[in-house]
């Protein structure tokens, strides 16, 4: 879909393109459907939510005006509250700690993270180990290595982790985070092959990270310039700006619209647009808008 803008008084100087795929997933609207229906039933009552719902400024901003409270920890959460897990998943610690508070629970895990969770289980009841590719400090990450026994999980965020995972005998899984990179984290299951001869690839990466990655690629080859609509915190977002550079375009991170204010435009024929799993539909007009400003 092309946009074209009126700039020094003709048209067609400048336009913008859409990725053909792009912005909220599945994941996310059921999440934020969740909590909606989680509001309505508190009848003015105080919500609580665990961690960021999703990892965007905008969305979490506009969840605080509707008295959501947002907690890093059960103890910040009273007994008998009521308390909404994210998308990213939560340990099994967490949901412990929770009945034995008698906080009332919706469950707004995204399904391929449960997905995920289950297979990690599972490969533990056969006594296999799990390398699994993510980033340590991710709540998703700390949500599944809090699935399975101590010791049997090791995290690697690169290639060079891996010569710190322990020399396991026996059966090697691996699992990677939902949100990254498909090119880092074939590298990195490449190296775990020649560690681990015998290691199985549980896949984790979601079809929507896929989707999205895949179609920057094909945005990169007509635009000079790539804007990635998205938070910091968001894992996707970054790896959608990533996958733009890696493709030799020149590519941003847009969390507010005040970010464009210093991207130079003039050289510019065409500026592709897309945005993370994270990121609504309203940011991206508002993006969309700002930049046939210019």
């Amino acid at each position: 879909m092309y946009y074209y803008f009126k700039k020094n008084g003709d048209f067609d100087i400048m336009k913008t393109k859409k990725a053909v795929c792009y912005g909220m997933c599945s994941g996310v609207k059921r999440a934020l459907t969740i909590v909606d229906e989680a509001l309505k039933e508190c009848q003015g009552q105080i919500l609580y939510i665990y961690h960021e719902i999703v990892h965007n400024t905008f969305v979490i901003n506009e969840l605080k005006k509707k008295n959501v409270i947002f907690a890093n920890s059960v103890e910040e959460i009273p007994c008998g509250a009521r308390v909404v897990f994210s998308a990213h998943g939560v340990s099994a610690e967490v949901e412990k700690k929770c009945r034995e508070k008698n906080i009332s629970v919706y469950d707004a895990t995204c399904l391929l993270v449960k997905k995920n969770h289950l297979a990690a289980e599972n490969a533990c009841s056969e006594g296999k180990h799990i390398v699994f590719i993510g980033r340590k400090s991710h709540p998703e990450c700390t949500g599944i290595v809090g699935r399975v026994p101590d010791g049997y999980c090791f995290v690697v965020e690169n290639e060079d982790d891996i010569k710190n995972v322990p020399d396991w005998d026996g059966g090697v899984v691996s699992i990677a985070q939902t949100t990254l990179s498909v090119a880092e984290v074939e590298k990195i299951q490449h190296a775990l092959k020649s560690k681990y001869p015998q290691i199985e690839n549980y896949g984790g990466i979601c079809f929507a990270t896929t989707e999205r990655q895949n179609a920057i690629k094909e945005l990169s080859q007509s635009c000079d310039l790539i804007l990635i609509a998205g938070s910091e915190a968001s894992s996707n977002s970054k790896n959608l700006l990533k996958t733009a550079q890696d493709c030799g375009v020149k590519a941003y991170l847009v969390d507010n619209v005040d970010d464009i204010k210093n991207i130079d435009f003039k050289e510019c024929q065409c500026v592709g647009i897309s945005a993370g799993a994270s990121t609504p539909q309203e940011q991206i007009d508002i993006l969309t808008e700002a930049v046939s400003k210019y």
